[in-house]
């Protein structure tokens, strides 16, 4: 460490990855990255996001998770339903029997998380009043029991008990 901190670099956990120059990776483990003070380098914001509904691997929209890396099933605590007769929509939840099925993916650059935010209807170019989720941070479990920080995108609207899928896994149900 002491030869990163000479150099005017340090490790940081920062819970999300950085490509510096010519996308050479620099971390240790998925949340370390480097800083660099008083000099300015171009930084880009690698994401991991957990995926819950028609983003999943084998799911109608999975192609829209193409150049992100699957690190596998996970979950999160928070309740799924299904909004508008068709989509999946959750709640985060603190109740650890409201366990919520899906996939984390890691190495999603922020171009490819605007992508996203439209594809769930809170992009940047949508007045406030239109959006239909937002995309929080919350800690997801994978099957290793690993916990990490991801992305998810929750339902903002109101959501009927008569809808929830008790499963927690939206594929189950899909079909």
């Amino acid at each position: 460490m002491e030869a990163i901190l000479k150099t005017g670099l340090r490790m940081v956990p920062n819970r999300m990855r950085y490509l510096v120059n010519d996308d050479k990776t620099f971390d240790n483990y998925p949340f370390w990255g480097l800083e660099k003070w008083g000099h300015s380098i171009q930084l880009y914001l690698m994401t991991q996001v957990f995926v819950y509904g028609t983003l999943r691997t084998g799911a109608s929209n999975a192609f829209r998770m193409k150049g992100a890396r699957s690190l596998g099933a996970a979950t999160v605590k928070a309740r799924l339903y299904r909004v508008h007769d068709q989509f999946p929509g959750i709640v985060l939840s603190e109740q650890l029997e409201e366990v919520l099925y899906g996939e984390v993916f890691t190495d999603v650059s922020q171009e490819h998380m605007e992508q996203l935010d439209c594809y769930e209807g809170c992009d940047a170019g949508l007045p406030q009043s239109e959006h239909i989720y937002h995309r929080v941070l919350t800690l997801a479990t994978l099957s290793n029991g690993t916990q990490v920080e991801v992305a998810i995108w929750e339902y903002i609207r109101s959501v009927s008990e008569s809808d929830r899928i008790t499963s927690g896994d939206w594929l189950l149900g899909e079909a």
